[in-house]
């Protein structure tokens, strides 16, 4: 084998045809790579830009969710199927918050017990209430005094996301 390619290659014009052969070889290489690189830091860029849309999407669609919630609690008794079944949405929605936080923007923190709690806490209160259970003067929360703690606990989420996206801008 060697043998061979140094009869085939013994001439200049052959060498320098080798070395062009090279040449070109490590060039169409090195341009594939350098293009499948720039494709992917492109293609993740793309997907974290979706991904954080999605993400900002979910947050205030939640926000939106909880509120009313809240006002429903305070307008119709706890019981009320509406309530509920938004009740369970906003445990999904908050799901979803957790999971595009935690798979694709870490350094943004979402704790969804400290919303869920808030409208917990408020759902308790009027069920007390409905079921006549005595409930203590302080331990009342308002309408006022439990949409502010949301929306207190969402705009530290908020303005994270907005930073965020400053990055893609």
């Amino acid at each position: 084998m060697f043998e061979w390619f140094n009869k085939t290659f013994a001439t200049a014009a052959q060498q320098a045809t080798l070395f062009s052969i090279v040449v070109s070889t490590i060039l169409a290489v090195s341009l594939l790579l350098l293009n499948q690189w720039f494709s992917t830091r492109k293609d993740n860029r793309n997907l974290r830009i979706v991904k954080l849309e999605e993400f900002a999407t979910a947050i205030y669609s939640y926000e939106r969710l909880c509120l009313d919630i809240l006002s429903r609690l305070y307008q119709h008794p706890p019981t009320d199927q509406l309530i509920i079944d938004k009740m369970v949405a906003s445990v999904e929605a908050s799901d979803r918050i957790e999971m595009l936080s935690a798979l694709y923007f870490p350094t943004i923190p979402f704790d969804p017990s400290s919303t869920q709690s808030i409208v917990y806490k408020v759902h308790r209160q009027f069920d007390a209430v409905e079921l006549n259970q005595k409930t203590h003067p302080k331990d009342y929360i308002s309408y006022a005094d439990a949409t502010q703690s949301l929306i207190q606990v969402l705009s530290g989420l908020k303005s994270s996301v907005k930073l965020e996206m400053k990055k893609y801008t």
